[in-house]
């Protein structure tokens, strides 16, 4: 809220004599008042004015609110926005910022006046006050009405939608919010091992869904180049990120179940709603945080279920590919979301080589586990294969070269740029053979990078930097390659990277 006031003298506005500076504000109509300020500003959010007498003083207040309407359009499709006393319809600029102002609503902020801090399962706060207090380790521990303040289960001491689904009791979640169910399911082939299936608050279905998993683990006996080593069939890092991901970003608009539905190969999470805030199955691993949830997340982010915005999928992506498995696979549907993410399966290669390292990059997995199968990528294969994790491809590939430059390298040939496994690796990832490049290949590499740097090199600059002293050396060393792009004629032609290198 904003006060607007009238002071007596501006000049000692230091003075702390309040009573006497304050002069209050002429009495406005509101309507005519709001109007005049929405056609100022180029914003996404309601404003609302209000003249409040106190003292015998008038001071104006300007309130900014939640946006809770949803969009309605006509018959005739019109889509119309409230002006003072009319309406009229909203222009396309209005429509598409009034759609993006709804996707800053946070449902879990909301509170929820008639509802009672009886409605919180006593056991379960119990349990989170405890947990609360080992994490923040404060001097005085606080009350418990401070503590449900402060992880944001209540606000102004009224109860918050993202605070009752944190930890109320389950028939008032059911009766005040929807029925939000969760099953959790194991099955191989015919045999049904595992299939449970509840609702209740967020505090117990994390604990519930922990145990369920622990059931389907499993140590898997390695052994690679003469030593031992105990691997499991799911990572639990893998899972709890999954888990917490559909828990905290699933639409709570709507009822539905979360899904966890393991096969023995494969673990799949399902949760209702459909990406929020640009997302796509395409960026998700890289596209700035957004979340529907904003006050629930601050909730789990206090008793580090989740870490900051946008390492879940960060973490289900490295825990899966250390152990040789596939980058989880996220798919969208009309009304829910899915990633799955594979079991069991292990390379052993890739689990020695990444055990231990504190420092991992998802593109730096996804391609060391394709070479430590293929000996050798081109370059657009590569950009292919990890654009999906971040947007660079061509850097996060040259840094990836550089960091496990041990095993592998950078070469070149008339056909193509390509990343290979060195001679002497082929044995450590169990290849038969990897690519023989040429003895120029060195010469090739050169002129890659120096057409990464600059877009067009001319028939000189490829003699300077290779070293030729003819222009027939030259020109002998540029013909026929295939990954690069000719214009122009003898001495004043121009080189350039073809449209799949670049």
């Amino acid at each position: 809220m904003v006060l607007i006031v009238g002071v007596k003298d501006t000049s000692n506005l230091q003075s702390m004599d309040w009573k006497e500076q304050l002069a209050g504000f002429q009495e406005v109509d509101t309507t005519e008042t709001e109007k005049r300020i929405k056609g100022k500003l180029q914003n996404l959010v309601n404003l609302r004015i209000e003249n409040i007498n106190f003292e015998d003083k008038n001071y104006v207040a300007m309130y900014v609110i939640h946006s809770l309407e949803s969009l309605v359009a006509t018959t005739s499709g019109k889509v119309c926005i409230r002006e003072g006393r009319d309406s009229r319809p909203m222009t396309p600029e209005e429509v598409e910022r009034a759609v993006k102002s709804l996707q800053n609503y946070d449902w879990s902020a909301d509170v929820l006046q008639r509802v009672e801090l009886s409605a919180l399962d006593e056991t379960h706060v119990n349990e989170a006050f405890s947990m609360y207090k080992s994490l923040m380790q404060q001097e005085t521990d606080p009350s418990k009405e401070n503590f449900l303040e402060s992880v944001g289960v209540t606000h102004n001491g009224i109860l918050t939608k993202g605070g009752l689904l944190f930890l109320g009791k389950q028939n008032i979640i059911r009766e005040q919010l929807g029925d939000y169910e969760y099953r959790f399911s194991w099955k191989e082939g015919t045999d049904l091992k595992i299939n449970e299936v509840w609702s209740g608050n967020i505090w117990n279905s994390l604990n519930k869904a922990k145990l369920l998993f622990e059931k389907c683990v499993t140590e898997i006996a390695i052994e690679f180049k003469g030593n031992k080593y105990k691997v499991p069939n799911l990572d639990p890092v893998a899972f709890h990120e999954a888990f917490l991901n559909a828990v905290v970003h699933r639409d709570y608009a709507v009822d539905g179940m979360i899904t966890v539905e393991f096969s023995g190969t494969e673990l799949s999470i399902t949760s209702p709603g459909t990406f929020y805030g640009e997302i796509t199955t395409e960026n998700i691993a890289y596209h700035s945080p957004r979340h529907r949830n904003k006050a629930l997340a601050r909730i789990l982010m206090t008793y580090r279920f989740v870490d900051r915005a946008g390492m879940g999928v960060l973490r289900m992506g490295i825990k899966s590919l250390v152990y040789g498995r596939k980058y989880p696979i996220f798919e969208e549907t009309a009304d829910s979301i899915n990633v799955s993410m594979q079991a069991e399966y292990i390379r052993p290669a890739i689990f020695v080589l990444t055990h231990g390292k504190q420092r991992l990059f998802l593109p730096d997995l996804i391609l060391l586990n394709t070479l430590s199968e293929k000996a050798y990528i081109s370059l657009p294969e590569c950009s292919d294969m990890i654009k999906k994790v971040t947007v660079d491809t061509s850097k996060a590939i040259i840094d990836f070269s550089n960091r496990w430059d041990t095993y592998l390298e950078i070469c070149g040939t008339k056909e193509g740029i390509l990343l290979r496994i060195k001679d002497n690796s082929v044995d450590f990832f169990d290849l038969h053979k990897t690519i023989k490049p040429p003895p120029n290949s060195d010469k090739f590499v050169k002129l890659f990078f120096m057409l990464k740097k600059h877009k067009w090199v001319s028939n000189e600059d490829v003699s300077t930097l290779l070293g030729y002293k003819q222009s027939q050396s030259t020109s002998r060393f540029l013909s026929g390659i295939e990954w690069i792009e000719r214009s122009g004629k003898g001495i004043a032609s121009k080189y350039q990277l073809s449209e799949e290198y670049e």
